[in-house]
């Protein structure tokens, strides 16, 4: 196979060199950043500085250069799958999945093939230290394309390209495979072939409704509710018909990010009066309004949000870290909660919120966190955490029915 990047071999030549001059000069204020995550690629830095001096050669690719740069500085802590068990999981999984099998009967064995592999999180490792160069190159010069090509994403900017399109996976644990090619224009035909009109040749609503209803009616028919399952290849991902919300978020977000519609992925991690939350995806409209399928692919963008649940947080996925919660896993020594730090607080987009501040209990003074929850009927469920400074605990939250507690030392003074 020949590599993609052999077809450019002088562009690489002494580019080591190249690098060692020239990188703190094109990274600038990125240069920390980048250089902590070059370090941790360990023995695969060679491949991302590959990357780095592939775009630095042509002053016109200097927005492909900032990309690779996001890609890169934002890499650690992002996983995925190597080696042999995990190929063995994906070979036995593709049996099922091209079998005859109902949707139900696939979920049943997906179940049995999960209860064989319960140490998969053995098998995982750092996207900096495996990823390719050719394979991020081809990433960023597909989304690129698909941004700058398209008439209807003039509105987008380049850090919302960097967030909704950008990113060379849609959820953690995906493989680095070419998901763009295996599902761009499997689910667009009716997009492709509705009558063209000026009213909706440049509307990003009406593209990823289109889409969306295709998918919808291709796995309608076929959608079971089951458990869901450790993420696929994208040979495979469309050929699930089963799992939880969240499954069939990822699903949606790859179709639609393939066919270069800028897309986010949010969820809420529980109700305020209910057990339970929610995954859903939202589409970039042309008027920069973040459009929600609130019930997934079975809905269409925009709607009244959850009118009938009080929901206390909304979080959004991200690429970046979340500065806040990467500082709390940092320094937090007894971690109660799950904390993913690229999730972000988005819920003053969907309600209206409070920033409260609360004193603390004379016995905490020294603790540095505080939590807050809420009582879904059946129990208290944490949502979210402040930071505790100066004997008070602040949060942006909702108004409602609070319960705090308390983390760090708990000595009483």
């Amino acid at each position: 196979m020949i590599s993609y990047l052999s077809f450019y071999p002088d562009r690489f030549k002494l580019h080591r060199l190249f690098m060692i001059f020239l990188l703190p000069v094109l990274t600038g204020c990125h240069q920390s950043k980048l250089e902590n995550a070059l370090q941790l690629a360990g023995t695969n830095r060679f491949e991302l500085e590959r990357v780095l001096a592939y775009y630095s050669q042509d002053p016109s690719e200097s927005l492909k250069l900032k990309a690779a740069i996001f890609l890169i500085e934002n890499m650690p802590g992002h996983i995925s799958y190597t080696g042999p068990v995990i190929d063995s999981y994906y070979e036995q999984t593709d049996r099922i999945l091209n079998s005859n099998l109902s949707p139900q009967e696939k979920s049943e064995q997906f179940d049995l093939i999960d209860a064989m592999h319960p140490d998969l999180r053995n098998y995982v490792v750092e996207d900096v230290k495996i990823i390719k160069a050719d394979f991020l190159i081809k990433n960023i010069d597909q989304a690129h394309e698909d941004w700058r090509g398209k008439r209807m994403l003039r509105h987008v900017s380049f850090d919302q390209f960097c967030e909704f399109m950008l990113p060379y996976k849609i959820d953690e644990l995906q493989a680095l495979d070419c998901w763009r090619d295996s599902l761009r224009g499997k689910y667009s035909t009716r997009y492709r072939e509705a009558p063209a009109s000026n009213l909706h040749a440049s509307s990003v609503w009406y593209a990823a409704h289109l889409i969306n209803e295709q998918i919808n009616d291709t796995f309608s028919q076929y959608h079971h509710q089951g458990k869901s399952h450790h993420f696929l290849k994208a040979s495979q991902i469309d050929k699930i018909a089963f799992g939880e919300c969240k499954d069939f978020c990822n699903l949606a977000t790859a179709i639609l990010r393939s066919e270069g519609l800028p897309v986010s992925k949010e969820s809420f991690p529980h109700r305020g009066n209910r057990p339970y939350g929610h995954s859903w995806f939202s589409v970039l409209d042309n008027n920069g309004t973040l459009l929600p399928f609130y019930w997934g692919i079975g809905s269409i963008p925009g709607g009244a949000f959850f009118p009938d649940d009080r929901i206390p947080k909304v979080y959004r996925n991200s690429w970046s870290k979340n500065p806040k919660a990467d500082r709390y896993l940092k320094s937090c020594r007894n971690v109660p909660i799950h904390v993913d730090v690229f999730k972000k607080d988005v819920t003053a987009e969907y309600t209206s919120v409070s920033h409260i501040t609360i004193p603390v209990l004379h016995g905490y003074k020294k603790a540095q966190w505080a939590y807050i929850a809420v009582f879904d009927n059946q129990d208290w469920m944490v949502v979210d955490f402040g930071e505790i400074k100066k004997g008070k605990a602040r949060f942006e939250t909702w108004d409602g029915e609070l319960l705090i507690s308390y983390s760090g030392t708990m000595e009483r003074n």
